[in-house]
């Protein structure tokens, strides 16, 4: 659950920071993916162990999806406090969700 608010609370940080830097839709979702991701694979390398974003398909895909929900948000400006809480509440419950029916993305 707390790896859950991480995810999405370091997906939105990243996001934010990448639409005040005026970056595409690209940059944006790149910049929310490695900010959320990129924290967890140093931890779990530090210790020694396969990163979690390879053992399961569909950590990094909650990131993708709150970071393009932020962008939507910032294309109709409707990028408030309240709008940014509610993508928090979906994307947390999306993860956890995902977590207890064990959902993946399929592998090619």
């Amino acid at each position: 659950m707390s790896d859950s608010i991480g995810l999405v609370s370091f997906s939105i940080t990243g996001a934010i920071i990448a639409l005040e830097a005026n970056l595409n839709l690209t940059g944006v979702l790149i910049l929310s993916f490695v900010t959320a991701v990129g924290g967890g694979i140093t931890r779990d390398v530090i210790i020694n162990e396969v990163p979690f974003v390879f053992k399961t398909g569909f950590y990094g895909t909650v990131s993708l999806l709150v970071g393009f929900l932020m962008y939507f948000l910032d294309y109709l400006m409707w990028d408030n406090i309240y709008m940014i809480t509610s993508i928090f509440i979906i994307g947390v419950t999306l993860r956890v969700v995902a977590y207890y029916r064990k959902w993946s993305i399929p592998l090619v």
